[in-house]
C-alpha cells in the first residue's frame, strides 16, 4: 500500500483515511489496477486479425502483469490478510478474473458464432489459467516468467494436446 500511496501522493495513513475499509481500498485499487490493464487489452487488439492472432497478443499482455511485481505484491496481501479478511479473496475473482474472463470469452463469441454462451464462458476461463497461473506462480516462487512464445500457449488452448503435437510432430 505504500506504493499505492506514493503514486497517489499521499501517505498510508491518507490513503486508508480516505475509505471506509480496508477491503474497499483493496477493492478500489484491484479494479483500477485491472480495468488499466484490461483498457491496453481492448484498445491492442486488431478486429481485422486473426483469433490465434489476437490471443497471442492476450497472452502476451497478460503474462507480463501476471509477472509483474504489482502482481507479486496483490497476492502477497490475498495470502498475508485473507484469512482476517475473507472477502479480499473474492475481490481477485469479482474484480480482476471474471472481468479477464469477460473480454476472453466476447473474443471467443465473435469468432465462435452461434457457441453456447456457457461453453465459452468455460472456455475463457480455461484459457486465463492457461495463461497467467503458471506466470503467477512463476512469480510468486520466485522463478523467472515462463519463456515459452505465447504462439505455443495460444495453439495448445486452440486446438488441445493432440492437435498441438499433430501440428509439430509425428504422433503415432
Amino acid at each position: 500500500m505504500s506504493e499505492v500511496a506514493q503514486k497517489a501522493g499521499c501517505s498510508k495513513r491518507t490513503l486508508y483515511l480516505s475509505f471506509p475499509s480496508k477491503l474497499a481500498l483493496f477493492s478500489s485499487f484491484v479494479q483500477s489496477f485491472v480495468e488499466e490493464r484490461l483498457e491496453q487489452i481492448r484498445i491492442s487488439i486488431d478486429p481485422a486479425a486473426s483469433l490465434e492472432q489476437q490471443l497471442c497478443l492476450i497472452t502476451a499482455i497478460i503474462r507480463s502483469y501476471a509477472s509483474s511485481e504489482e502482481m507479486y505484491q496483490l497476492h502477497r496481501l490475498i495470502v498475508q490478510d485473507g484469512r482476517r479478511f475473507p472477502e479480499l479473496r473474492s475481490v481477485m475473482e469479482e474484480a480482476a478474473w471474471q472481468p479477464g474472463k469477460k473480454v476472453v470469452r466476447t473474443l471467443l463469441e465473435a469468432h465462435f458464432t452461434g457457441a453456447v454462451i456457457e461453453e465459452l464462458t468455460f472456455l475463457s476461463d480455461q484459457f486465463l489459467g492457461l495463461v497467467a497461473l503458471r506466470a503467477i506462480h512463476h512469480n510468486i516462487v520466485g522463478k523467472p516468467a515462463p519463456t515459452e512464445p505465447p504462439e505455443q500457449l495460444v495453439r495448445l488452448f486452440l486446438h488441445g494436446c493432440s492437435g498441438f503435437y499433430r501440428a509439430h510432430e509425428n504422433v503415432k
